[in-house]
């Protein structure tokens, strides 16, 4: 159920979760189609209609209505400002509780934004080296059965080539914090709701363990759920497939290099010099107020943690997540801050293959880079330009149980194409 999709892109770049969908080939139709939108609205002409931010304001709440949408938060930044930002609708609907600019929400696969920007400070800090092999760092041996004398790196983990397959077992990574009612009573009957049904009864049988025992038990040989079939028959580096796990191990690969929990790396080296005092790894440490209700198929549903948290478990909200992309722009554009100017340009270039169109856990497109997101209850955009420090940031607080989801298209036209002067 996550974050990008299987075979393509799963906590990822995808904009629901895996586990509704039955059609692979449609999902990357989907995404095809996503991410091919974004690129040419952000080449459009700035010849944009004249139009000011409470026009702005009345056109983004009336497609929330019209869309019955939940709740909604936008930003559009530059290089050193947020241009714009608003929050619409419902964080909490049954509470009546408005979603603003404040309201923390998870944002699903573009956490793992972060995961590449911890892997380039490290390198930076001498601690390790993209072209290591992972074994270095890891408590336990990932080889690929099929090519066992051929090393996997953390390039290839971080380039989604790695030949790691997330496999059914991913879907144990989600852990609620209370039953899931049976929302799938809200769908028509047919072959959805009974995907649905399926999932709702095996989350509810899932409960916490620590990530490294969650990815000893697939990808080592001694795991309870290792199976030569986690791996793809071509060697890493080869071909490209969307992992989560991948992500997930790249993380442990962090922990492992610099002998500090990734939590705390990320809070050191990138949260705390952004200021991003609202942004963690929980909605259960916030308080009700503060944070977004989880909605599925227009229903409430329990706040959830996952076990393989880097890979889409980050949450923040629009206004800290704002000045982090305006850091990555910024470093981009040739700003050493985090890391170096150089750290930047290589985190955002395609890494072993173009057609991979993958960076250091970024995506890179054309003419845009950011990633997208996707998770029970949340839909997740941010992007920027490559020749323009332009950039636009969508989260929403819901999902639904198919593919016809056009809203983050819709809302990033929307938010392009208004004149901000």
């Amino acid at each position: 159920m996550k974050r990008a999709m299987p075979n393509a892109s799963t906590h990822s770049m995808m904009i629901i979760g895996e586990f509704y969908v039955t059609n692979k080939k449609q999902i990357l139709e989907y995404m095809k189609h996503l991410i091919l939108t974004v690129i040419a609205v952000f080449i459009i002409s700035a010849c944009f209609s004249q139009q000011n931010i409470e026009s702005l304001n009345q056109k983004l709440s009336a497609y929330v209505t019209k869309n019955k949408l939940i709740g909604l938060g936008v930003a559009v930044v530059n290089h050193d400002s947020v241009i714009y930002s608003n929050g619409f609708g419902y964080a909490n609907r049954e509470k009546n509780i408005a979603y603003t600019t404040q309201t923390v929400q998870l944002i699903a696969s573009i956490s793992k934004t972060f995961i590449g920007i911890s892997l380039m400070k490290a390198q930076e800090m001498g601690m390790l080296n993209l072209d290591d092999d992972i074994n270095l760092y890891l408590p336990f041996k990932v080889i690929n059965p099929h090519f066992p004398d051929h090393k996997i790196t953390i390039r290839h983990l971080a380039s989604h080539s790695s030949g790691l397959r997330d496999t059914k077992h991913y879907e144990k990574s989600y852990v609620f914090s209370d039953t899931i009612p049976p929302v799938y009573k809200k769908m028509t009957f047919g072959i959805k709701r009974v995907l649905v049904k399926k999932y709702i009864n095996r989350y509810n049988s899932n409960s916490m363990m620590p990530l490294p025992d969650f990815l000893r038990n697939i990808y080592a040989s001694d795991g309870v759920w290792y199976r030569k079939s986690n791996f793809l028959r071509s060697q890493s580096g080869q071909k490209y497939e969307y992992s989560n796990n991948g992500a997930a191990l790249a993380a442990l690969v962090i922990e492992g290099a610099t002998g500090i929990p990734y939590k705390e790396f990320v809070k050191k080296h990138i949260l705390d010099p952004i200021n991003m005092a609202h942004t963690g790894w929980s909605l259960m440490e916030y308080a009700e107020q503060d944070k977004s209700v989880v909605y599925f198929i227009n229903q409430e549903i329990p706040d959830y943690e996952t076990i393989t948290y880097p890979d889409g478990g980050l949450v923040t909200n629009i206004d800290d997540f704002s000045w982090y992309l305006i850091t990555m722009i910024r470093g981009y554009f040739g700003e050493s801050n985090i890391i170096s100017n150089a750290g930047y340009k290589e985190m955002m270039d395609y890494q072993i293959d173009p057609n991979y169109r993958n960076g250091i856990f970024w995506d890179i497109q054309k003419s845009v880079i950011g990633h997208t997101g996707g998770d029970p209850g949340v839909s997740t955009l941010a992007y920027f330009g490559k020749k323009e420090p332009f950039g636009i940031i969508i989260f929403i607080n819901s999902s639904n149980a198919d593919l016809k989801l056009p809203h983050l298209v819709e809302i990033f036209q929307i938010l392009r194409t208004h004149n901000y002067n």
